[in-house]
């Protein structure tokens, strides 16, 4: 892990979080397929909560893996461009996904205080209130929106560099 400060820190948190997510999902569905294959038994309310937490798992790591570069890049057409034009590429793809992730923060941020004040639930069997379970897009949105914009700053530094 990259040292650099409480942001980086949050992030692994964050990352952690949502890896023991995903092993508690494992966990739960496995051990729900033998209860329902050995008991002919089910519970449909841990089969919700896993529903909603691979929600949660999926942006909680979004901006961890997007600091690790673990996020799928197309090298086909840049692999052909000097360096000089692939970092004004790269400059410009960060500028277009900070407009895009900022839009993204703004709308689900939106949407999340509509859901709130208007008391709107999911279908289902829990029925919760469906900001709680959203609550975390506009999280997740906002931590790859700051992550993008260190990416983009670094990449400014770089463009006059050849």
């Amino acid at each position: 892990m990259k040292k650099r400060g409480l942001f980086d820190w949050l992030l692994h948190c964050l990352m952690t979080i949502g890896a023991v997510i995903i092993v508690l999902d494992a966990i739960v569905v496995s051990l729900d397929v033998l209860a329902r294959y050995m008991f002919n038994f089910t519970c449909v309310q841990l089969f919700e909560i896993v529903e909603f937490s691979l929600l949660w798992m999926t942006f909680l790591g979004a901006a961890w893996l997007l600091q690790e570069g673990g996020h799928v890049r197309v090298e086909l057409l840049v692999s052909r461009l000097s360096l000089k034009r692939k970092r004004a590429f790269e400059r410009f793809v960060l500028f277009l996904v900070l407009v895009l992730l900022g839009v993204l923060v703004l709308y689900s941020i939106k949407m999340d205080m509509e859901h709130a004040q208007s008391g709107t639930k999911l279908a289902g069997v829990l029925r919760p209130k469906r900001w709680i379970v959203e609550v975390i897009i506009p999280i997740g949105l906002a931590f790859m929106f700051i992550e993008t914009a260190r990416e983009f700053r670094v990449a400014l530094k770089k463009g006059g560099d050849h």
